[in-house]
């Protein structure tokens, strides 16, 4: 078969009512069993976390009872909200912006307020899907919107985000739209930082890499929004509490956070940045001063070679090499999960499917390897609780130590592709 004969037949697939019928029920399929398995492992809000039922767990303990105490004038941060509320610490040490974008569910009952934001994460999802779409393709297709969104729920990530209940898809989200219009809408950038303001590990790689990356003007609306809306944020505390108090429980919290057993490295098996595999190889336990010094040290050959490709680059948005480099720069820089390798999703897509007419600046061979290296964290079940448990290995066995460290070693691996090929483009660019 002639390649225009097989474009032909691969457009006729495309716009066939039957392919497109099966792709939504088959994305509806994955929706309704994620919502069955949140339903039938459904965390009930308690002062103890139960591993073996994590259904929505993140959803009451990371948006929902914080939220709602910040609405009744408590300092999520603070010891009291486990006091107060059922969970078992308080809101780690982030900005407010989170309290505020999860505000309107604490006026439903906590059962109404899960199936709302199941509905609402989904849709975030669905969301993701179509803006990848978007800036890959280059046009909207409802084939490839549905195909996407399938790849995307059935994705290691995309799963765990709605049947936990996190909030990944909002700081992902974010940080495309921030990278995405850096260049071209620096104001509708700098509202994209302030969504993904909501961890610190988030944010702060992300304003470095954009100021390497010479989106100055976003930066400065970007923070702006950022110190805006956390002063404002804050001052809703304060009106009852204080700022002492504040800051008192932001350490509290922070203690206790380092405290619990299972965010030591060496009991995690999510952890994907670089930093927390190297702990966890050597069962060391860094603190936050550390791991702010780790980011800022690998963060500087990423850094680097953005700014020399920056002006050379033949995309500006998302989907440009500078942007590739730095969303694996995030992940892979400082403390960051397995659901937070979302964050691949548009470059790997896009080099999926449409490879030919993306990253111009990168040979064929490392596409390929960046499509072999992507697919791994994006697909890999085997770093789950259920697998361990269905080959029996414990935590410290060595077969457990290579499942749960592949994820941040296919990263780290496919940055530095990227970085070198990079590089080597910017040479043949500027000589000088």
């Amino acid at each position: 078969m002639k390649p225009s004969q097989q474009t032909n037949w691969f457009a006729k697939f495309e716009n066939s009512k039957v392919a497109i019928v099966s792709l939504a029920i088959c994305a509806c399929l994955l929706i309704g069993a994620t919502a069955y398995r949140t339903y039938s492992q459904y965390s009930v809000p308690s002062n103890t976390f139960d591993w073996s039922n994590c259904g929505h767990a993140d959803f009451h303990c990371g948006a929902y009872y914080p939220s709602l105490g910040y609405r009744h004038g408590l300092s999520p941060y603070s010891k009291q909200l486990m006091v107060e509320y059922p969970v078992s610490s308080p809101a780690r040490a982030s900005p407010p912006i989170s309290f505020w974008v999860h505000l309107p569910f604490t006026y439903l009952e906590l059962h109404a307020a899960d199936v709302a934001f199941f509905i609402f994460n989904t849709s975030l999802l669905l969301g993701l899907a179509f803006f990848t779409v978007h800036v890959t393709r280059g046009s909207p297709s409802l084939f490839w919107w549905l195909l996407v969104s399938c790849i995307l729920l059935v994705s290691r990530p995309g799963h765990i985000t709605l049947f936990t209940g996190y909030f990944t898809a909002e700081m992902v989200l974010g940080t495309f739209v921030a990278l995405h219009f850096a260049k071209t809408r620096p104001l509708i950038s700098g509202i994209g930082m302030v969504f993904a303001s909501g961890k610190p590990t988030y944010i702060l790689p992300l304003v470095v890499l954009m100021f390497a990356r010479k989106n100055y003007r976003a930066v400065l609306f970007g923070l702006l929004f950022c110190v805006i809306a956390g002063i404002g944020g804050l001052a809703w505390i304060a009106k009852d509490v204080g700022f002492a108090e504040i800051l008192s429980g932001i350490r509290e919290a922070q203690e206790i956070f380092h405290a619990e057993e299972t965010e030591y490295p060496i009991n995690t098996w999510t952890r994907v940045d670089l930093l927390g595999m190297f702990a966890r190889t050597i069962n060391w336990i860094p603190d936050d001063t550390v791991y702010l010094a780790g980011m800022f040290a690998l963060l500087a050959i990423p850094s680097f070679t953005i700014w020399k490709i920056a002006d050379h680059e033949s995309s500006s948005g998302i989907t440009g090499v500078s942007a590739t480099i730095a969303l694996l720069t995030i992940l892979t820089s400082v403390y960051h999960h397995s659901y937070d390798c979302m964050l691949i999703f548009v470059p790997w897509i896009g080099l999926m499917f449409f490879g030919n007419r993306l990253l111009p600046e990168i040979g064929a061979r490392a596409k390929l390897w960046l499509k072999l290296l992507l697919a791994v964290p994006a697909l890999n079940y085997l770093s789950t609780l259920s697998f361990r448990n269905l080959v029996g290995w414990e935590q410290t066995s060595f077969g457990w130590h290579i499942v749960t460290s592949i994820n941040g070693v296919c990263l780290a691996a496919a940055l530095t592709v990227v970085v070198i090929a990079a590089l080597k483009k910017s040479k043949t660019l500027d000589p000088a």
